[in-house]
């Protein structure tokens, strides 16, 4: 079997309609690529995807979680249902959604979870001003997640932007 470059990333799937088969192609990371072959009864689709945890708006997403998880757990047990439970809820859905996002079969797809991630660090933004707002959140514990969030939030919309332009 051939070495493949680290920069290589293989993805497939095929479709069964009578017996397996296995296309493969190679393509470098942070592109998509797809291609479909048709051979007697089966149908195969190969296609490459970036890994998510080599992203970085993934890795700045997930620190960010991680922070908003760690702060609140001091929040008052009243809260549990409310503003903890909503601001880790935004907070994890960020990367979740690049995640899932980076799965999907291309750009366009992939911008559309990418939005959505988008949404939830504004939603987690509001959160924590609220938190900070009735005393929750310290100041200072505030402005560290919101470097961290705007950090999120900075690099999200560059990977949207070149996932626009790839499309």
């Amino acid at each position: 079997m051939a070495q493949l470059p680290g920069d290589v990333q293989i993805g497939w799937a095929v479709g069964q309609m009578g017996s397996w088969a296995v296309v493969v192609s190679a393509v470098k990371k942070g592109t998509v690529r797809k291609r479909m072959v048709m051979d007697d009864d089966v149908l195969a689709v190969s296609y490459c995807v970036t890994p998510f945890e080599s992203l970085d708006a993934w890795r700045a997403c997930h620190s960010l979680a991680l922070a908003v998880y760690r702060a609140t757990a001091d929040f008052p047990q009243s809260e549990r249902f409310g503003i903890v439970s909503q601001a880790r809820r935004a907070a994890f859905s960020a990367p979740a959604n690049i995640a899932e996002g980076s799965a999907k079969r291309g750009p366009r797809e992939f911008r559309r979870f990418l939005d959505i991630a988008l949404g939830s660090l504004s939603e987690l933004t509001y959160a924590l001003l609220f938190a900070r707002e009735i005393g929750l959140l310290a100041e200072d514990e505030w402005k560290e997640l919101e470097a961290l969030r705007e950090e999120a939030g900075r690099l999200t919309w560059g990977l949207y932007n070149y996932m626009r332009r790839q499309a």
